[in-house]
């Protein structure tokens, strides 16, 4: 399997499992919690439900409270 942003094989591992977690919780999300609450979700294809999370995550506001952007480091001396 090789994948065009890295060249060695750890790189490629954490790709692909990153791909297979946002596969397990698109399923989970839109096949489970969606289809289940929203009639309009039942009756929407793949690309439709994708479209609409797509759009609510882009039309939706942050709280101007949030921390700053970076990174998140658990100190474990």
């Amino acid at each position: 399997m090789e994948h065009v942003f890295c060249a060695d094989s750890t790189g490629a591992k954490n790709y692909y499992t990153l791909m297979q977690v946002a596969q397990i919780l698109w399923t989970l999300f839109c096949h489970g919690y969606c289809k289940r609450l929203y009639e309009w979700a039942r009756r929407a294809t793949d690309w439709a439900l994708a479209l609409a999370v797509a759009e609510g995550l882009r039309t939706s506001r942050l709280p101007p409270d949030l921390p700053p952007v970076g990174q998140i480091r658990f100190g474990f001396w």
